[in-house]
């Protein structure tokens, strides 16, 4: 991912709408599967590609034992600024972590990046405890690429049917819930995105924070999708595609 995109995520996802609701999403599912009032005491939450490290706090902050791996310098550098334990590390790689070490790995936004998924999930599911989860977002729909694709390098969207195919070709793994997310908003953001490719095609749809309490609207809608995911109930359609894995608890 370029450089100055870290500058303007790290600027960004304390306050913007679509990150405040995803971690928020995101936690509730950790602390419905994973519970901090649970006999493990010492819960691990290992967060792949932790860009500039706003997950990490977020869970940091609610007791949990989160370490981040990242690739990029300048993201590593906001994660120390930030305060959190983030190390240099390929995911693409192996990575420097025992087997069966983690309670819950997340990959948010990181499988787009890469050419060899399998590769690492491999790494994800060697590290997971059996029993532990994976939790997993990607960006939806193909036919939804734009130009900020591929200032983000992305290599693939998603659609649902692709993530459950990917997983089910492990046969160590059971997928619990695959939804789309930000499926509230989703007209509104399939009419911001026509009107952008129809009438700047070549912007890069760089981030800015809504004005007039709109900000807080949006983020209040998105996070309502919470209560849905956390019954296992699947939304129909949405920006992202999240899933829920837990690894078995034979391996």
């Amino acid at each position: 991912m370029e450089s100055y995109l870290y500058d303007e995520i790290f600027k960004m996802e304390q306050k913007h709408w679509w990150f405040c609701a995803k971690r928020k999403i995101v936690l509730s599912l950790i602390k419905k599967y994973l519970p901090l009032n649970s006999p493990e005491k010492d819960i691990k939450v290992y967060d792949l590609g932790c860009g500039c490290g706003m997950m990490l706090m977020d869970l940091s902050k609610c007791g949990y034992n989160a370490l981040g791996f990242e690739s990029n310098n300048l993201a590593l550098e906001y994660c120390r600024k930030r305060g959190v334990k983030a190390f240099n590390s390929e995911i693409t790689q192996k990575i420097e972590l025992n087997d069966n070490s983690a309670d819950c790995v997340t990959l948010l936004d990181v499988l787009e990046h890469v050419e060899d998924e399998k590769k690492v999930l491999s790494e994800v599911f060697r590290i997971l405890k059996p029993g532990g989860l994976l939790i997993c977002t990607v960006p939806a729909y193909q036919w939804l690429w734009t130009r900020r694709d591929e200032f983000h390098h992305h290599k693939k969207r998603y659609n649902k049917n692709d993530i459950i195919k990917l997983f089910k070709s492990f046969s160590q793994c059971n997928v619990i819930l695959a939804s789309y997310i930000n499926c509230f908003l989703f007209p509104i953001a399939l009419c911001e995105r026509f009107i952008r490719k129809k009438f700047s095609p070549s912007a890069s749809g760089d981030l800015s924070l809504p004005k007039f309490g709109i900000n807080a609207i949006l983020k209040n809608i998105f996070s309502l999708e919470r209560f849905f995911l956390k019954n296992n109930i699947s939304l129909p359609f949405g920006l992202s595609v999240i899933a829920i894995i837990q690894k078995d608890t034979k391996r």
